[in-house]
């Protein structure tokens, strides 16, 4: 039983981490070209 909990948490952790770098990586595309000058970027 307990073996069971602790491999569905460990699961839910790697997709909770999973969907936090999709958004980090989505959040940091957003921010270069909001921030960035146009001419910066390639």
């Amino acid at each position: 039983m307990l073996s069971m909990h602790t491999r569905n948490m460990n699961h839910f952790r790697t997709k909770a981490l999973i969907i936090i770098m999709k958004w980090l990586w989505l959040l940091a595309k957003i921010w270069q070209h909001r921030v960035l000058p146009e001419h910066l970027l390639t």
